[in-house]
C-alpha cells in the first residue's frame, strides 16, 4: 500500500485516478488546485514530524525536512494557483528524495526543462495499466526505478533512453526531457 497525494485540477480526472488507486489498496488524498496540495503536504508532514520527534510541529524548520508523508505525488502541469512544477519545487526543496509524477497534456510546455531526477513524466492521455505500472513499480515497495526504465524501453524498442521514441501514454523520463518528446 502507498500514500499518494494528488493533485488534479479536473475532478472526473482525480476521481478517477483517487478510484482506480483505492481499488488497488493505496490511500489516495485529492486536492484541485495547486496551494492546496502544498497546503495538505504541509498538513501531512507537521503530523510525521510531530509523532517522529515528538516535538511540535512548529517548532522545526521547513527546509530541514526530509521524510514525507507521502511514497508518490501525482501532479497535473496545469492546474490553478500553482502549476505541478511549481508545486514539486516547494515540495522537493524540503523533501530532495520526494517521489514525484507530472502527469501532462502539455508535455511540450516543458520541452528544455530541467526536472528533478526524482520528477517522472507521464503523457495524457494514458492507460491506466501503464499508470499502475509508473506508480508501483516506481516505488521501492513494488520494484524499483530502474526496473521501470527497463520495461519502458523494452517496450519502446529503444536503446538510448536519450533518444527513446515514446509513445503516447508511455513513461517519458527522468531528468532532463528535452531530448525525448515526439513532435
Amino acid at each position: 500500500m502507498l500514500n499518494i497525494l494528488i493533485a488534479e485540477d479536473e475532478q472526473v480526472i482525480a476521481d478517477s485516478y483517487k478510484l482506480f488507486l483505492e481499488s488497488r489498496k493505496h490511500k489516495v488524498i485529492v486536492c484541485y488546485d495547486g496551494e492546496q496540495c502544498l497546503k495538505t503536504f504541509d498538513e501531512h508532514a507537521n503530523r510525521v514530524t510531530k509523532s517522529s520527534s515528538g516535538q511540535s510541529s512548529t517548532t522545526r524548520r521547513e527546509d530541514s525536512m526530509t521524510v514525507s508523508p507521502f511514497d508518490l505525488i501525482i501532479l497535473d502541469y496545469r492546474m490553478p494557483k500553482k502549476n505541478g512544477v511549481e508545486v514539486a519545487q516547494s515540495i522537493l526543496s524540503r523533501v530532495p528524495n520526494q517521489r514525484i509524477l507530472l502527469a501532462s497534456a502539455y508535455s511540450h510546455e516543458l520541452t528544455g526543462s530541467k526536472l528533478n531526477p526524482n520528477v517522472e513524466l507521464l503523457h495524457k492521455p494514458f492507460e491506466f495499466d501503464v499508470f499502475v505500472g509508473i506508480v508501483e513499480q516506481g516505488s521501492p515497495a513494488f520494484g524499483s526505478n530502474k526496473t521501470l526504465k527497463h520495461s519502458a524501453i523494452s517496450a519502446s524498442k529503444a536503446t538510448d533512453l536519450t533518444s527513446m521514441n515514446v509513445p503516447d501514454g508511455g513513461f517519458m523520463h527522468k531528468g532532463d526531457i528535452s531530448d525525448i518528446f515526439r513532435f
